[in-house]
């Protein structure tokens, strides 16, 4: 019996992408995988810009040049249908990137995939990363606890808290369910999945998207997390990447970082409330004790936070000041259309 020779061609392990559109955030995006680079050292990466508006490609180019670190461009052009809002952009772009046939061998060549955020500046070196990595497993940046209560007992909508807001209404259009409810909820703005499911992760969740009314898209994100159980995932987070939060005199969250004990919380919630179990299978995130975390090497600036991510830009050696320049206009410019969208949203409200 003659055997042919087969080529096993190695991996590479992360593709790190950065789905991406407008100057400002395409400037971001650029100083964002800079610093990656110099804070990559033992892992090998790729990095990929995915945009949507040819317009976009010159600016990045122009910045790329500036910076000269390796990267990839794939343009696939598309538009948000106005109706969803613009916080809705990322999943949609994923969406057509990983059904695009031209494409699919791209990040097949890749044993995990990273997408990444404009705004987060890498800080320390990463490769400890590598070791933390499972196929079954999303290894999240920063993971909040949910209080199953508010969601199987109570199922009351609080217009305050945009994440149950946006649960709740796919909840009670059956969207989702909550046979197995995730006990948190994972920030979309950095993660790693395998190769082999993150294009049914972004499936399910640009599924649940389409199926939702736009207006009741508060945060999209909030439903990532069901896109992931619903894929059979568990979630992996570093036990000092669990941000807490508080709701004051019921309008306004402060958040904190903080070791969190997700199964003892849950037994309280059940002990000091009327939840049932029965049909419902709480999951909690796997944790990970570790001297080295994300929060330690990775910076991701929450909204509102745009005006200390220029601040902290402005402050990086590397960067030399054509580059700052271009940041700072791009940032006057972005802060300028977002207040003439915002005065023009009133006119026609007053209308």
């Amino acid at each position: 019996m003659k055997y042919k020779n087969v080529m096993h061609i190695k991996k590479k392990k992360i593709l790190f992408i950065y789905p991406v559109k407008k100057n400002f955030y395409i400037n971001l995006a650029a100083i964002s995988a800079f610093s990656l680079c110099k804070n990559i050292r033992n892992i090998d990466y790729e990095i990929l810009f995915l945009l949507s508006q040819k317009k976009d490609i010159k600016g990045l180019k122009n910045i790329l040049n500036l910076l000269n670190f390796k990267s990839s461009i794939i343009f696939l052009e598309f538009k948000l249908n106005p109706r969803f809002p613009s916080i809705s952009y990322k999943t949609f772009a994923l969406y057509k990137f990983f059904n695009s046939s031209k494409h699919k061998t791209f990040f097949e060549n890749f044993e995990y995939v990273s997408v990444v955020d404009a705004d987060t500046i890498f800080k320390n070196n990463i490769d400890f990363l590598e070791k933390f990595l499972e196929p079954n497993f999303v290894l999240a940046q920063i993971v909040t606890p949910l209080k199953s209560s508010d969601y199987i007992d109570s199922q009351k909508i609080n217009n305050e808290d945009i994440g149950l807001y946006t649960v709740m209404k796919a909840f009670k259009k059956n969207i989702i369910n909550f046979e197995n409810f995730p006990a948190y909820r994972v920030n979309a703005g950095f993660y790693i999945i395998s190769s082999n499911k993150i294009q049914s992760i972004i499936n399910t969740w640009h599924e649940y998207l389409q199926n939702s009314s736009p207006k009741e898209i508060k945060l999209s994100e909030a439903l990532f997390s069901f896109a992931i159980i619903k894929n059979n995932l568990g979630v992996k987070v570093f036990s000092k990447d669990i941000i807490y939060k508080n709701l004051v005199n019921n309008h306004k969250f402060i958040e904190i970082f903080k070791d969190y004990d997700f199964e003892y919380a849950e037994n309280r919630l059940i002990e000091i409330s009327s939840l049932n179990k029965k049909g419902h299978k709480i999951l909690f995130p796997k944790l990970i004790n570790s001297e080295m975390y994300l929060r330690k090497v990775l910076l991701h600036y929450m909204s509102g936070q745009k005006y200390l991510l220029v601040k902290d830009i402005l402050k990086l050696r590397l960067l030399n000041n054509k580059i700052k320049f271009l940041v700072i206009i791009s940032f006057i410019t972005f802060k300028f259309q977002y207040y003439v969208n915002a005065c023009l949203k009133k006119i026609k409200f007053k209308k």
